[in-house]
């Protein structure tokens, strides 16, 4: 047989095998979701089963030592790993974590030329409106703090600037009330104690908020907290008109306030002024503007790291203004002071909180 021939049996063989040497049986691969879709979990927690994908070939083998590249495309969540090899089944599994999950989480897994997949997941919370009354109990089966006590999650929505009141009442524990905006991963506004006239058990604060979504979280502030409780908001003017440090803001609101003989004291004055608070996670920077045609405007900002800054006529004429930047590792509380640089005096003021101007380079 001479070379041709051979050379032509050989391809007439290969040809009956059904075999071809430019074919591999593993080109075309298929990403598949076996465990861990459309899960609902508590906030700020691992969701109860891991996320978890099979990648298989043409063949339908699994195809084992490949990586899995995941990634948050919505929601607020933390993956425990942004990749992951497949194992000798060809599996990839990651852990999901909640953050303040008010909207719904997508997840997405890729894996080489296979067609991405998609996960869904949810927070355990329930929608809640403005000026609504519901009454609940925490139980076995409530969500916890880490470390903490038990809470249950609801999720507000404001679509303008907005003042109000929230408050929680509860008589077989010590209620704890937590407002936080969506950005933020924890932290808010809180009020752990009671307050004088709303029981010994209950919370109550007032919010200046922005337009946005709002996690609010009803809880007890011991571990095994249980019981009834009814939780309440209401849309009213907010004022400082007393010292009971419970008001609460946001960044890009605008309020008008007054400082009256009833307010704070400095006594060496005396010096009048109202106390506001607000969180800035790591990074976060704010403006914060006193201005008053009533009085020569003050402005002091403490914040829980130990720093304390005040102006007093940064923000043109007897206006006061100042910017402050969160350069510590975790979320910070601001006690923010507008006040009076002459002694005694009173009289309305505008107090405004933005995110500070963008830089023209």
């Amino acid at each position: 047989m001479n070379v041709t021939r051979a050379l032509g049996c050989v391809a007439a063989l290969w040809a009956l095998c059904g075999c071809s040497g430019s074919a591999d049986p593993f080109s075309a691969r298929a990403l598949t979701i076996t465990g861990g879709n459309l899960q609902t979990g508590c906030l700020l927690a691992p969701l109860p089963e891991s996320l978890e994908v099979t990648l298989t070939g043409s063949s339908g083998e699994p195809l084992a030592g490949e990586p899995v590249t995941w990634r948050v495309t919505g929601g607020s969540a933390a993956l425990s790993s942004t990749v992951r090899t497949t194992d000798p089944a060809g599996k990839a599994r990651v852990q999901l974590a909640l953050g303040l999950a008010l909207s719904p989480i997508a997840v997405t897994a890729s894996a080489g030329g296979a067609p991405a997949v998609s996960f869904a997941a949810a927070g355990r919370v329930a929608a809640y409106g403005l000026g609504q009354t519901t009454s609940s109990a925490l139980n076995g089966s409530s969500c916890t703090f880490q470390g903490g006590g038990p809470f249950d999650a609801y999720a507000l929505r404001l679509s303008g600037a907005q003042t109000f009141t929230v408050s929680l009442s509860a008589d077989s524990f010590d209620a704890t009330l937590e407002v936080v905006d969506e950005g933020f991963a924890l932290g808010g506004a809180f009020n752990l104690d009671s307050v004088p006239g709303r029981g010994v058990t209950n919370s109550f604060l007032k919010m200046i908020a922005t337009a946005g979504a709002y996690g609010i979280a009803a809880g007890g502030q011991s571990l095994g907290a249980a019981g009834p409780y009814t939780l309440t908001t209401a849309a009213v003017a907010v004022y400082a008109d007393s010292c009971l440090y419970n008001i609460w803001v946001t960044r890009g609101i605008a309020t008008q306030q007054a400082l009256k003989s009833t307010d704070c004291v400095d006594g060496s004055g005396p010096y009048y002024f109202d106390p506001f608070q607000l969180i800035l996670v790591s990074g976060q920077s704010v403006t914060i503007t006193e201005s008053s045609t009533a009085f020569d405007a003050e402005l002091f900002v403490h914040s829980s790291s130990g720093n304390a800054v005040f102006d007093d006529n940064s923000g043109g004429g007897t206006n006061a203004r100042l910017s402050y930047t969160n350069t510590s590792t975790g979320a910070e509380v601001l006690f923010i002071l507008p006040s009076t640089a002459a002694v005694g005096a009173t009289g309305a003021y505008t107090l405004t909180i933005d995110p500070p101007a963008a830089v023209v380079r």
